[in-house]
Protein backbone atom coordinates (compact mmCIF):
# COMPACT_ATOMS: atom_id res chain seq x y z
CA UNK A 1 0.00 0.00 0.00
CA UNK A 2 1.40 3.38 -0.60
CA UNK A 3 2.79 4.57 2.46
CA UNK A 4 2.25 8.47 3.86
CA UNK A 5 4.88 10.61 4.18
CA UNK A 6 6.14 13.89 4.75
CA UNK A 7 9.53 13.33 3.30
CA UNK A 8 11.25 12.16 0.04
CA UNK A 9 13.92 9.30 0.97
CA UNK A 10 16.37 9.13 -1.93
CA UNK A 11 15.53 5.25 -2.82
CA UNK A 12 11.67 6.15 -2.90
CA UNK A 13 12.91 7.87 -6.58
CA UNK A 14 12.18 5.00 -8.41
CA UNK A 15 11.24 6.43 -11.79
CA UNK A 16 12.96 9.17 -14.03
CA UNK A 17 11.35 12.44 -15.34
CA UNK A 18 11.72 13.18 -19.31
CA UNK A 19 14.69 14.71 -18.37
CA UNK A 20 16.13 12.06 -16.82
CA UNK A 21 16.25 12.72 -13.00
CA UNK A 22 15.31 10.80 -10.32
CA UNK A 23 12.01 11.50 -9.06
CA UNK A 24 9.32 9.93 -6.54
CA UNK A 25 5.99 9.33 -7.65
CA UNK A 26 3.40 10.99 -5.13
CA UNK A 27 -0.67 11.23 -4.73
CA UNK A 28 -1.78 14.44 -3.57
CA UNK A 29 -5.36 14.91 -2.13
CA UNK A 30 -7.17 18.20 -0.59
CA UNK A 31 -10.76 18.55 0.52
CA UNK A 32 -12.40 21.76 1.46
CA UNK A 33 -13.80 22.96 4.48
CA UNK A 34 -16.29 21.25 6.27
CA UNK A 35 -16.94 19.44 2.75
CA UNK A 36 -18.52 22.30 1.13
CA UNK A 37 -18.86 22.65 -2.88
CA UNK A 38 -16.63 25.43 -2.84
CA UNK A 39 -14.93 23.11 -6.17
CA UNK A 40 -18.40 23.42 -8.26
CA UNK A 41 -17.85 22.39 -11.58
CA UNK A 42 -18.87 25.38 -13.44
CA UNK A 43 -17.12 26.19 -17.05
CA UNK A 44 -15.14 29.49 -15.26
CA UNK A 45 -14.23 27.54 -11.45
CA UNK A 46 -12.78 24.62 -14.48
CA UNK A 47 -11.02 26.47 -16.86
CA UNK A 48 -9.11 28.78 -13.53
CA UNK A 49 -8.56 25.44 -11.90
CA UNK A 50 -6.73 23.99 -15.07
CA UNK A 51 -5.13 27.39 -15.37
CA UNK A 52 -3.71 27.11 -11.79
CA UNK A 53 -2.32 23.55 -12.58
CA UNK A 54 -0.93 24.09 -16.31
CA UNK A 55 0.91 27.24 -14.85
CA UNK A 56 2.13 25.39 -11.65
CA UNK A 57 3.55 22.53 -14.27
CA UNK A 58 5.21 25.64 -16.43
CA UNK A 59 7.06 27.36 -13.24
CA UNK A 60 7.79 24.51 -11.07
CA UNK A 61 8.76 21.98 -13.66
CA UNK A 62 7.20 18.29 -12.62
CA UNK A 63 5.48 15.54 -14.29
CA UNK A 64 1.66 15.35 -14.11
CA UNK A 65 0.12 11.96 -14.80
CA UNK A 66 -3.28 12.22 -13.65
CA UNK A 67 -5.71 14.88 -11.56
CA UNK A 68 -9.48 14.76 -10.61
CA UNK A 69 -11.26 17.73 -9.37
CA UNK A 70 -14.88 17.11 -7.59
CA UNK A 71 -17.13 19.65 -5.85
CA UNK A 72 -15.64 19.41 -2.69
CA UNK A 73 -12.11 17.71 -3.00
CA UNK A 74 -9.07 17.03 -5.09
CA UNK A 75 -6.35 14.62 -6.06
CA UNK A 76 -3.46 14.82 -8.54
CA UNK A 77 -0.69 12.13 -9.61
CA UNK A 78 2.99 13.74 -9.71
CA UNK A 79 6.68 13.41 -9.77
CA UNK A 80 8.54 15.48 -7.76
CA UNK A 81 12.14 15.26 -7.36
CA UNK A 82 12.57 16.28 -3.37
CA UNK A 83 10.60 17.41 0.16
CA UNK A 84 11.25 20.95 -0.83
CA UNK A 85 9.53 20.08 -4.33
CA UNK A 86 6.88 18.93 -3.39
CA UNK A 87 6.13 21.79 -0.75
CA UNK A 88 6.53 23.81 -3.63
CA UNK A 89 4.21 22.39 -6.04
CA UNK A 90 1.30 21.96 -3.00
CA UNK A 91 1.90 25.42 -1.68
CA UNK A 92 1.34 27.26 -4.78
CA UNK A 93 -1.59 24.46 -6.37
CA UNK A 94 -3.44 24.85 -3.18
CA UNK A 95 -3.26 28.78 -2.37
CA UNK A 96 -3.51 30.24 -5.85
CA UNK A 97 -6.78 27.52 -6.29
CA UNK A 98 -8.18 29.02 -2.85
CA UNK A 99 -7.61 32.69 -4.12
CA UNK A 100 -9.24 32.31 -7.15
CA UNK A 101 -12.10 30.30 -6.56
CA UNK A 102 -12.62 32.09 -3.52
CA UNK A 103 -12.93 34.99 -5.24
CA UNK A 104 -16.62 37.09 -4.28
CA UNK A 105 -18.11 36.19 -7.88
CA UNK A 106 -17.52 32.80 -7.54
CA UNK A 107 -18.98 31.91 -3.58
CA UNK A 108 -20.32 34.02 -1.26
CA UNK A 109 -18.05 31.73 1.37
CA UNK A 110 -15.68 34.01 3.57
CA UNK A 111 -13.54 31.60 5.59
CA UNK A 112 -11.02 29.02 5.10
CA UNK A 113 -11.24 27.48 2.08
CA UNK A 114 -9.57 24.04 2.77
CA UNK A 115 -10.25 21.84 5.74
CA UNK A 116 -6.40 20.99 6.07
CA UNK A 117 -3.86 20.84 4.57
CA UNK A 118 -3.31 18.86 1.44
CA UNK A 119 -2.16 15.36 1.96
CA UNK A 120 0.77 13.53 0.38
CA UNK A 121 0.57 9.89 0.04
CA UNK A 122 4.27 8.38 -1.11
CA UNK A 123 4.01 5.63 -4.18
CA UNK A 124 6.89 2.62 -3.41
CA UNK A 125 6.00 0.12 -6.29
CA UNK A 126 3.97 -0.04 -10.15
CA UNK A 127 1.75 -2.01 -8.40
CA UNK A 128 0.26 0.47 -6.17
CA UNK A 129 1.12 3.28 -8.94
CA UNK A 130 -1.84 1.71 -11.50
CA UNK A 131 -4.32 1.35 -8.45
CA UNK A 132 -3.52 4.90 -7.42
CA UNK A 133 -4.24 5.62 -11.05
CA UNK A 134 -7.05 3.66 -10.99
CA UNK A 135 -8.78 5.14 -7.74
CA UNK A 136 -7.80 8.75 -9.52
CA UNK A 137 -9.79 7.71 -12.86
CA UNK A 138 -12.53 6.36 -10.77
CA UNK A 139 -13.71 9.99 -9.04
CA UNK A 140 -16.64 10.85 -10.17
CA UNK A 141 -18.28 7.43 -10.86
CA UNK A 142 -17.46 5.82 -7.90
CA UNK A 143 -19.22 8.62 -6.19
CA UNK A 144 -22.27 7.67 -8.52
CA UNK A 145 -22.42 11.41 -9.96
CA UNK A 146 -22.00 10.26 -13.59
CA UNK A 147 -21.35 6.73 -15.61
CA UNK A 148 -18.26 7.45 -17.02
CA UNK A 149 -15.71 9.75 -15.93
CA UNK A 150 -15.32 11.50 -19.09
CA UNK A 151 -19.03 12.79 -18.33
CA UNK A 152 -17.44 14.91 -15.60
CA UNK A 153 -17.51 18.86 -16.50
CA UNK A 154 -15.02 19.57 -13.96
CA UNK A 155 -11.58 19.43 -14.08
CA UNK A 156 -10.56 15.41 -14.66
CA UNK A 157 -8.23 13.66 -16.92
CA UNK A 158 -10.00 11.44 -18.02
CA UNK A 159 -11.30 12.69 -21.23
CA UNK A 160 -7.29 13.61 -22.46
CA UNK A 161 -6.25 10.70 -21.46
CA UNK A 162 -8.73 8.82 -22.95
CA UNK A 163 -9.37 10.52 -26.05
CA UNK A 164 -5.83 12.31 -26.60
CA UNK A 165 -7.29 15.56 -26.10
CA UNK A 166 -5.15 18.93 -25.59
CA UNK A 167 -6.33 19.99 -22.09
CA UNK A 168 -6.04 23.78 -21.21
CA UNK A 169 -7.38 26.39 -18.51
CA UNK A 170 -6.56 30.09 -18.12
CA UNK A 171 -4.35 32.23 -16.05
CA UNK A 172 -6.04 35.81 -14.56
CA UNK A 173 -2.72 37.95 -13.81
CA UNK A 174 -4.32 39.64 -10.82
CA UNK A 175 -1.60 41.79 -9.89
CA UNK A 176 -1.17 43.23 -13.67
CA UNK A 177 -5.19 43.88 -14.06
CA UNK A 178 -4.90 45.79 -10.83
CA UNK A 179 -2.14 48.11 -11.68
CA UNK A 180 -3.35 48.39 -15.11
CA UNK A 181 -6.77 49.01 -13.89
CA UNK A 182 -5.38 51.75 -11.51
CA UNK A 183 -3.73 53.54 -14.46
CA UNK A 184 -6.92 53.87 -16.17
CA UNK A 185 -9.68 56.06 -15.24
CA UNK A 186 -12.62 53.09 -14.69
CA UNK A 187 -11.60 49.57 -13.86
CA UNK A 188 -14.25 48.60 -16.99
CA UNK A 189 -11.52 49.70 -19.16
CA UNK A 190 -9.40 47.06 -18.76
CA UNK A 191 -11.03 43.28 -18.85
CA UNK A 192 -9.75 39.91 -17.41
CA UNK A 193 -9.04 38.96 -21.12
CA UNK A 194 -6.19 41.66 -21.58
CA UNK A 195 -4.33 40.22 -18.69
CA UNK A 196 -5.00 36.06 -19.60
CA UNK A 197 -3.07 33.27 -20.27
CA UNK A 198 -3.86 29.91 -21.62
CA UNK A 199 -1.83 27.29 -20.08
CA UNK A 200 -1.39 23.55 -21.44
CA UNK A 201 -1.80 20.62 -19.48
CA UNK A 202 1.06 18.36 -20.17
CA UNK A 203 0.10 14.49 -18.97
CA UNK A 204 2.77 11.72 -18.70
CA UNK A 205 2.57 8.60 -19.11
CA UNK A 206 2.80 6.16 -16.23
CA UNK A 207 6.44 5.34 -15.90
CA UNK A 208 5.62 1.62 -15.91
CA UNK A 209 3.70 2.19 -19.14
CA UNK A 210 6.06 4.67 -20.44
CA UNK A 211 7.41 2.14 -23.21
CA UNK A 212 3.41 1.63 -24.46
CA UNK A 213 2.47 3.80 -27.78
CA UNK A 214 0.45 6.92 -27.61
CA UNK A 215 -3.06 4.09 -28.28
CA UNK A 216 -1.62 1.37 -26.83
CA UNK A 217 -1.52 3.87 -23.08
CA UNK A 218 -5.17 4.89 -23.89
CA UNK A 219 -6.21 1.66 -24.08
CA UNK A 220 -4.33 0.73 -20.79
CA UNK A 221 -6.24 3.89 -19.52
CA UNK A 222 -9.53 2.95 -21.28
CA UNK A 223 -9.42 -0.60 -18.84
CA UNK A 224 -8.90 1.31 -15.54
CA UNK A 225 -11.95 3.24 -15.75
CA UNK A 226 -14.87 2.59 -13.20
CA UNK A 227 -18.47 2.53 -15.11
CA UNK A 228 -21.34 2.85 -13.02
CA UNK A 229 -25.09 2.09 -13.40
CA UNK A 230 -26.08 3.79 -10.66
CA UNK A 231 -25.94 7.25 -12.03
CA UNK A 232 -28.61 9.09 -13.29
CA UNK A 233 -29.64 8.23 -16.89
CA UNK A 234 -29.00 11.75 -18.60
CA UNK A 235 -24.99 11.24 -17.18
CA UNK A 236 -24.88 14.76 -16.32
CA UNK A 237 -25.90 15.09 -12.38
CA UNK A 238 -23.75 16.27 -10.49
CA UNK A 239 -23.42 17.78 -6.41
CA UNK A 240 -22.97 21.84 -6.94
CA UNK A 241 -24.64 23.24 -3.46
CA UNK A 242 -25.46 20.14 -1.36
CA UNK A 243 -28.16 18.89 -3.81
CA UNK A 244 -28.31 17.21 -7.04
CA UNK A 245 -28.94 19.30 -10.15
CA UNK A 246 -28.87 18.80 -13.94
CA UNK A 247 -25.94 21.21 -15.39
Amino acid sequence: MPTPLRYIPEDAKLWRDAKGRPIAIVEITVRCLLGMYLLKPTERNTALIKGVLGRAQARLDFELFGYAYLSNHGSLLAGVRSAQHLATIMEYLHSNIARELGRPEHSDWQGRFWGRRGRPILVLTEDDLVDRMRYLLSNSTKEDLVKHPTRWPGAHCARPLCFGEKDHGIWIDRTRLTKLRRRKRTSAETREEDVMTLYELKLSKLPCWQDLSDEEYRERIKACLLYTSDAADDDTIVWISGVAGSL
